[in-house]
């Protein structure tokens, strides 16, 4: 995050701001995802919530 290009710091450390815990989560994230290509992981990545489809419905 670059205060004062990208963002004001008066919008960055307000109460209401969600910056610092997406740019906390972000880097866990790129990390995983690093590790997985790297790792040569061949999973398949979870259904997304509300994704899902369950027997009774595709019927």
């Amino acid at each position: 995050m670059n205060r004062g290009l990208e963002i004001s710091s008066a919008a960055a450390d307000s109460p209401r701001s969600t910056v610092l815990a997406q740019v906390r989560n972000g880097v866990s994230v790129r990390m995983a995802a690093l590790y997985l290509l790297l790792s040569g992981d061949s999973r398949e990545a979870a259904p997304m919530p509300g994704t899902a489809r369950s027997d009774k419905e595709s019927n």
